[in-house]
């Protein structure tokens, strides 16, 4: 998501965004096997 995060959240379209994590990691969880995630918390 990298920059277009915070012109997102600074949009109207994130009005109903409330409570929410999003992640900003360029994709990094999403091209990764959740098998690796706990090794990447480290």
């Amino acid at each position: 998501m990298g920059p277009w995060a915070a012109l997102f959240l600074a949009s109207d379209g994130a009005r109903g965004v409330s409570g929410a994590t999003l992640p900003v990691d360029a994709g990094l969880l999403a091209a990764t096997p959740l098998a690796m995630y706990p090794y990447l918390k480290d």
